[in-house]
């Protein structure tokens, strides 16, 4: 709640006057989950100086795709590609190239995070087909990625894919 991110913060500043370098990273967290983006970017990218820690891409990228700001978000995280290995950062870049209508660009995104096995990105591929009209292929990617979903007990995804099976079938 509110009153225990506002102790958090008056901590974590003092930590970080004090030299504690872990608060720096802490609290670019803190302000992510407020959603104070512009705030997590700022002491992210500080940390970033101090260590290099990959993760600290991640967390860049997400809020600047969080503030809609998609040009420093493909940036950050492009950066991420090359050190993360399930797919999260390829399924956001397909994300983003469809939330700006570039099918095309979304499409390879999408097909490099299955590639890594990320699960998110065979319904979001799935939903950009079906909105494309193309039935059969977004069926097909839905009881794919259902099928591994429940090989790996991931009840949310498979929520997430029976729903977007019963779009298809409304659709039909």
């Amino acid at each position: 709640n509110q009153k225990n991110y506002s102790e958090a913060e008056k901590w974590y500043l003092k930590a970080i006057e004090k030299g504690n370098f872990t608060a720096i990273s802490n609290i670019a967290y803190l302000y992510f989950e407020k959603k104070d983006y512009e705030k997590s970017i700022k002491y992210y990218k500080e940390y970033q100086k101090l260590v290099d820690n990959p993760d600290n891409y991640l967390w860049i990228a997400a809020a600047y795709y969080e503030m809609d700001d998609y040009k420093n978000a493909k940036e950050w995280f492009l950066k991420t590609i090359k050190f993360e290995k399930d797919g999260a950062s390829e399924n956001r870049l397909g994300l983003i190239f469809s939330n700006e209508g570039n099918h095309k660009e979304a499409i390879k995104w999408y097909l490099a995070a299955i590639q890594k096995g990320n699960l998110w990105a065979y319904d979001n591929l799935a939903v950009l087909y079906l909105n494309l009209g193309d039935y059969d292929a977004s069926e097909k990617l839905v009881r794919k990625g259902l099928e591994l979903a429940r090989k790996e007990n991931d009840t949310e995804e498979i929520k997430e894919l029976e729903e977007t099976l019963d779009i298809i079938r409304e659709a039909r």
